[in-house]
């Protein structure tokens, strides 16, 4: 409410059990929030619990609280199946759009039939192998279609699935990662691209060369295997050795998760099948899947010697390096936790995955190449916003390590706001004298019609910005009395039985129907029109000419 809204500084607190449960630590039934004033110390409870939506009012304060706990995503099958959005803002909206993503299906792209294969990452459509996941493929579609989550993206082998096809998930491992985590693991966050190098991350990349091109005839660097550590000299932010061993590198950019506010681990890679002798078949010549750098480009197909798309051959589809964006839900340590757990055992590195929750297959538009690391590897600054619905609870760690039931890390959910500047005050008359500059008649002249006017029979001049209380009086050129308005507003502002009309502004106008004080119409000719407002001690009078219509007795 504008007129009752107060500025202060207010904390807003969850109340209430945990629920046990093997993934999240969501609020057990019953839970309720506690709002604090944290200038005065004043505490007000919710009146009902988070288990239905309920509007509460604080007219002291002058807003109203609405909170209802929520679905995770995967709880209920829905068109949305709990996912909210997936928005670019670019910091110049004007600036180069600089980033393009892989869509399931080639959604959005023109592609000859036959090709969608190499694209059905997510098989959540009717009739496929993931339909009960996302029953609507709710996250195929989701706002700009090009982030997604790396639980429902498939990593079963060529052989099983039928052909080749581009996937960012583990090459057959995927199906363990989804056996420790689900939907409900997905957090909200805010991924921002920048060419700030003091804000980049540093992080690990990995091989996304898939065993498709190993059984092509091509292999990656040093023979890794499909995500896990690069086989290539770390480097630092221009792009060059840095004496850091082997895969590590520097995200242009970082990871915000919005509910706790924790930086997060981000990392990316890159298929390093196109370096080496495989350049010459690249539109710039440049090693784009194996120079350890964030740096998609957009050539989408490379044609080469004995390999061809018509036959889904891996070696053909470059998509600009198969840049793979990876989010996670793990705090920001450099990655060093992800470093050790992907070098590791099989175990430790699906445990590291558990930990990614969206992911995408980055690609540059057409016609737009990045700057290099050392130019800042970023064209115009970008945040890419992850929504989806997420239950009020705690955080909880998604790991194969995890103990039965809730593995809780930090509080309860804890809000804070602050509202400044809208509280209303009094309106202050500055100077007394000039409290009746703004009044005016209108029209001025009349010439026999109106604007104000509805009807063919009616007169109306206007009288406008007149303060509550004033009196109105019109007098002939030659002195005479005509008529006389005593304005008096106050109390329709003040009082009435309908609180919803007790502060309602009052109308600043006064109409005359160009009649005399006995209900006579004037006669045209200019007349004077004395404002007095006894409130303020001050007076006005205008010159208003007007010539009136003939009288109409039809009607009568």
């Amino acid at each position: 409410n504008p007129l009752d809204v107060k500025d202060g500084k207010f904390s807003l607190e969850m109340i209430g059990e945990r629920a046990n449960a093997e993934t999240g630590c969501p609020l057990a039934e019953g839970a309720v929030w506690e709002l604090t004033n944290l200038e005065t110390g004043e505490i007000i409870s919710s009146e009902r619990d988070i288990d239905v939506l309920n509007e509460q009012l604080l007219p002291e304060y002058g807003f109203s609280i609405s909170i209802a706990q929520s679905d995770e995503p995967g709880d209920n099958l829905t068109n949305s199946n709990g996912g909210i959005d997936v928005r670019y803002v670019y910091d110049d909206p004007s600036g180069v759009a600089w980033y393009g993503g892989l869509t399931d299906d080639a959604t959005g792209l023109e592609i000859p039939p036959f090709l969608t294969p190499v694209f059905n990452f997510m098989k959540t459509s009717s009739g496929e192998v993931d339909n009960a996941l996302d029953e609507f493929s709710a996250f195929s579609s989701l706002g700009e279609r090009t982030f997604y989550p790396f639980f429902l993206c498939d990593g079963r082998s060529a052989a099983d699935v039928g052909n080749f096809y581009l996937t960012p998930a583990w090459q057959p491992s995927q199906g363990l990662v989804r056996n420790f985590t689900d939907l409900s693991a997905l957090n909200n966050v805010d991924l921002k691209f920048t060419n700030d190098k003091s804000q980049w991350s540093r992080c690990v990349v990995v091989e996304t060369a898939s065993p498709d091109y190993v059984s092509a005839g091509v292999n990656p660097i040093g023979n890794a295997s499909n995500m896990s550590l690069r086989k290539s000299a770390s480097v630092d932010k221009n792009g060059q050795p840095d004496g850091d061993g082997e895969g590590m590198s520097w995200f242009p950019g970082y990871a915000i998760d919005v509910e706790t506010g924790k930086r997060l681990n981000i990392f990316f890679g890159e298929n390093s099948v196109y370096s080496g002798d495989f350049t010459e078949f690249l539109d710039n010549g440049d090693p784009i899947g194996g120079d350890m750098v964030f740096n998609p480009t957009s050539q989408p197909i490379a044609e080469v010697p004995g390999a061809s798309e018509f036959n889904l051959d891996p070696r053909t589809f470059v998509m600009g390096g198969q840049h793979i964006v990876y989010v996670t839900r793990d705090e920001y340590d450099e990655c060093a936790s992800l470093r050790d757990q992907i070098s590791g055992s099989t175990f430790q590195r699906v445990n590291a995955y558990t930990s990614v929750t969206w992911c995408s297959m980055a690609i540059a538009p057409v016609g737009v190449s990045l700057p290099t690391y050392a130019e800042g590897a970023i064209p115009n600054d970008l945040t890419v916003k992850l929504r989806a619905d997420n239950k009020y609870g705690v955080e909880s760690a998604f790991n194969i390590s995890a103990p039965e039931g809730c593995n809780a890390v930090g509080g309860l959910p804890k809000y804070e706001f602050e509202i400044t500047g809208r509280e209303a005050t009094d309106v202050a008359v500055a100077d007394d004298d000039n409290i009746l500059s703004d009044v005016n008649v209108v029209p001025n002249p009349y010439y026999g019609y109106s604007s104000y006017e509805i009807g063919p029979r009616t007169k109306t001049v206007k009288v406008t910005n007149l303060p509550d209380r004033a009196d109105v009086t019109i007098y002939s050129l030659d002195g005479k009395f005509i008529r006389q308005f005593r304005r008096d507003e106050r109390s329709v502002s003040k009082t009435g039985a309908n609180p919803g009309t007790n502060r309602t502004q009052t109308s600043p106008d006064l109409f005359w129907d160009l009649n005399n004080n006995v209900g006579i119409p004037v006669a045209s000719g200019v007349y004077l029109i004395h404002i007095f407002a006894p409130e303020y001690g001050v007076e006005r009078t205008i010159k208003w000419f007007g010539v009136n219509r003939k009288f109409d007795p039809i009607g009568l």
